[in-house]
């Protein structure tokens, strides 16, 4: 098994039983914006899922800097 797939396993059993994640952004002034999120019981993979509004400003701070 590969060093990245034994880090995903990790990662899922560390986060597995955790029902808010903070979804962090960079406002249009370079503030740091959190927000708490509910999580979803998936099969994780690696990736994280967020699901919100198309016009929020959560969207609109990432469409300025996709980095969250």
């Amino acid at each position: 098994m590969n060093a990245a797939k034994d880090d995903v396993r990790k990662l899922a059993e560390l986060i597995k039983d955790i029902k808010f994640a903070m979804f962090t952004t960079v406002d249009f002034d370079g503030n740091l914006y959190s927000r708490p999120m509910a999580t979803q019981q998936v099969e994780f993979d690696g990736d994280l899922w967020f699901f919100s509004g198309k016009s929020t400003a959560k969207i609109r701070s990432i469409e300025k800097d996709q980095h969250v």
